[in-house]
Formats: structure tokens, C-alpha cells, sequence
């Protein structure tokens, strides 16, 4: 995480003008980051890549399409992978664009803004009843809270984690319903969740499940699950931070009875046929894959990376479509490897 904000601050001291390209939630957490670094002055707008359907303005600044920069050598960090849409980038080349990068990699800096107090108020149910060490565990999350601005916190932690009455953007207890885990995973089952936030779900499933992996990018979120998890004696749970293209290079073949890829995939600058074979490759036989969208209906992608993981082998066994935040609908879908 070190390595990627320096290369952040260098591409802000390299560059007097500064476009994004995208206006959804990665290009705004990319906005956020250009102002909490000081670089306001230098971010000159949003380019689109068809202006028909979009907003010639978002909140105070123009939104241009690509056809209208005339800026073709001014950084456009690109809020979206260069394996999830090739088509963009080489739209952009052949437009002339000279000076682009893929900005993922970046959406996962943490920034350091105090909350207000008051914001507190909504993500704790302080009717529920605790043990010392719970209470100890849910401050440690509250004070994280306070301090961490993290990209997928709006308001609330990401999960919900009802043991502790902490309330979140996603209801863990009504995910684990809606997608029947415990009809695939049992007190026998070792799983890799990729791209686990803060654990809370890991952490709700252990008592049921022999071993967890959990791992995921950002360092504060897993440092802070480690701590948790201590407090609560919970100890099956192996949390790791990293990139995950790295890490699956150590994974042995056939390590896991299920991996959970929930709502991850585009983060991962990978293909379908790429990751298919990655998923294949550790799942052990009989194992489960749950494959779970971004907002499925601008998830764009989701049916090329199920359709290739089906073609490596596995079969589909089970989908739900669920709006566990009120806000966002999401596909889920298991895939079986073997019978």
C-alpha cells in the first residue's frame, strides 16, 4: 500500500492537469483523493465516453466526452480495468490520449478524515447486550471508523456484524440467508474469501466452518479484523493483506472447499478465462465457487466471467438476485466443481 501512494503522489506532482474518466463511485472516491492530497487546482473534469446519456456537470465540475478534450497529454486516470474494458483503452489511444492510467489500483488508499461524532450514532444497536471483550471489540471498530475514511464505507461500515450490534451498509445475517450458505459449507469446509473488507462475515461464519482465509488489499482493514477477531478468541481465521493476484501464486492446487468472490472481480485486473482457471485450480473437488456482481445491471462483465468459469468446468447450482442495502441489486451464483 506504501509503494501505491507514492506512486499517487507522484502522478499529482508529475502532472499540472488531472481528468477522470468515469463518474461512478470509483471516479468520485478518485475526486476525493485528488482534494485530500491538495490537488484540487490541477483536476480539470470528468470525461465520458458518450455524452448522450450522461451529465454535462457533476456536482460543481464539467463532464466532457472523450471527443472534446482538446488536452489530449493531461492525466486521465481511468476509473475502470484495462482487462475488464480494453475497448476503452484503446478508444482512448486512438483518440490520442497519450497520457492515461488504470486508477483501480488507487480507489483502495485510505484517507485520514475525522468523522463527525454524530456519524457514529447509526451503525451502533446499543440494545445489544455484550461481554467485556465484545464491547472492547466493537469500540475497537468504532474508533477505526472515526478515524479511517476507506472507499467502500458511505456513512456505515461496508458489512453489518450483528454479534457486536454493529449496523453496516450490507446485512450480513440476510446474505447469509439469501444465499444458503450453510446448504454448501459445514464444520468440514476451508474457504478463501478474496476480498473480505473488514471480515465481519468471515468472522460470523466461523463458529460453523473449519478454516478461513481472508484476505484483502487495504492493511488498515485487515489490521483491524486481526484485532477484532483476537478480542473475540476467534481463531480460525487467518486474515491477510495483499494483492491477489500475487497471492494466489502460493496457494497450492486443490487448497479450498469454497471460495467466496463477492462483488471483487472487477478490482482484480484479471480476465474471466484468467480467473476461471485460478478458481478451478485451488478449488478442491466437490468444492463451491460463490460468484457474486456488482450492480448487476451495469455489471457489464458478470456473465462473461460466469460464463467462463461454467466453461472451465464447474456447474452453475444456484442464483439470487438480493438488494441487501436497499440501494443496490446484486446477482449471486454458485458454481459446483465436480459431483
Amino acid at each position: 500500500m506504501k509503494e501505491i501512494k507514492q506512486s499517487w503522489n507522484d502522478l499529482m506532482d508529475r502532472n499540472e492537469k488531472i481528468y477522470i474518466f468515469g463518474t461512478g463511485v470509483v471516479g468520485q472516491r478518485l475526486l476525493d483523493l485528488i482534494g485530500s492530497a491538495g490537488y484540487t487546482d490541477s483536476f480539470k473534469g470528468f470525461i465520458v465516453s458518450d455524452d448522450r446519456n450522461e451529465r454535462m456537470t457533476y456536482g460543481e465540475y464539467p463532464v466532457f466526452s472523450f471527443k472534446d478534450v482538446s488536452e489530449k497529454d493531461a492525466l486521465v486516470l481511468v476509473s475502470v480495468s484495462d482487462k475488464y474494458h480494453k475497448d476503452l483503452y484503446d478508444m482512448l489511444k486512438m483518440n490520442g490520449y497519450t497520457n492515461y492510467v488504470n486508477a483501480i489500483e488507487f480507489f483502495m488508499i485510505e484517507g485520514y478524515e475525522k468523522r463527525e461524532e454524530d456519524s457514529m450514532e447509526d451503525i451502533v444497536d446499543t440494545s445489544i447486550v455484550l461481554e467485556a471483550n465484545e464491547i472492547k471489540a466493537r469500540d475497537e471498530i468504532v474508533a477505526f471508523f472515526k478515524k479511517c475514511d476507506l472507499p467502500f464505507d458511505s456513512g456505515k461500515p461496508y458489512q453489518s456484524f450483528p454479534r457486536l450490534g454493529i449496523i453496516g451498509e450490507r446485512d450480513t445475517e440476510k446474505r447469509i440467508e439469501m444465499y444458503r450458505l450453510f446448504d454448501y459449507i459445514d464444520e468440514h469446509t476451508e474457504l478463501l474469501d478474496i476480498g473480505c473488507n473488514y471480515g465481519f462475515l468471515d468472522m460470523a461464519l466461523s463458529s460453523r466452518i473449519k478454516g478461513i482465509t481472508a484476505l484483502d488489499f487495504s492493511d488498515e482493514m485487515i489490521s483491524m479484523a486481526q484485532k477484532v477477531s483476537e478480542l473475540l478468541n476467534i481463531s480460525n481465521i487467518v486474515f491477510a493483506s495483499g494483492d491477489y493476484n500475487e497471492f494466489q501464486k502460493s496457494i497450492p492446487d486443490h487448497s479450498y472447499d469454497a471460495v467466496f468472490s463477492f462483488a471483487v472481480h472487477i478490482w482484480l485486473n484479471i480476465s474471466p478465462e484468467e480467473y476461471a482457471a485460478q478458481l478451478f485450480r485451488i478449488l478442491r473437488n466437490k468444492g463451491f465457487v460463490f460468484f457474486e456482481s456488482q450492480t448487476y445491471l451495469s455489471d457489464s462483465k458478470y456473465g462473461e466471467f460466469c460464463l467462463a468459469i461454467e466453461k472451465k468446468g464447474l456447474e452453475k447450482v444456484f442464483s439470487v438476485l438480493l438488494c441487501d442495502d436497499g440501494k443496490t441489486e446484486r446477482k449471486m451464483t454458485v458454481f459446483r466443481k465436480g459431483n
